[in-house]
Parts: structure tokens; sequence; C-alpha cells
């Protein structure tokens, strides 16, 4: 991708927080990074947007993952790593409370 950078500043910008302020998942800029893909050509038109929503597929990986990995123990029941899915399945709960599910 040799493109040109398209840049298209927000018209309104959000207060600067401090430093102690900031936390992941938390405070988000006034602009974001955007290219499309296709197979033929790669990525092309990458620009700087304002901040605003994304648009994915439906059948997006990222929306799906959660079906990937609770069917783990189902697979190997008797596999002797238990221990290893109690902590996946903790470190997955410990996510979706932080996310707020």
């Amino acid at each position: 991708m040799r493109d040109t950078i398209r840049i298209t500043r927000a018209t309104t910008r959000r207060p600067r927080p401090k430093d102690q302020e900031l936390g992941f998942g938390t405070v988000f800029t006034d602009h974001m990074f955007l290219a499309d893909f296709e197979e033929e050509k790669g990525w092309y038109d990458p620009r700087i947007e304002p901040y605003g929503p994304l648009t994915l597929e439906p059948s997006a990986a990222v929306l799906h993952y959660a079906g990937t990995q609770k069917p783990w123990h189902a697979r190997y029941p008797d596999s002797g790593e238990k221990d290893r899915y109690r902590s996946l399945v903790a470190r997955m709960q410990e996510g979706e409370s932080r996310a707020g599910w």
C-alpha cells in the first residue's frame, strides 16, 4: 500500500484527558485510521477520519469468538487438563465482567 493517506479532520475535538485519567477502552481519540481490502487489490484507500462507528460483516470471526472457545471441554473431556480449562473460563469471565457483559 503506497497510496497517499487522506485526512479528514473532526469538526469538534474532545477535551484532552489528564495522564492519570487515561485507561484502555475508556478514552478515545478524535480520529481513526481506515483502509479497504480486496483479495485482488490488497490494502488500498488509506485514510484518517473522525472517530465513528465501524461497519462489520455479520459473519466476522470477532463476533463469533465465544462460540469457538466454550466447547473446549467437550472435545477433550478426559485429557487431564481440566485445571487449564477452568483457568481459561475464569479469564473469559473476568474479561466479560470488565467489558460489562
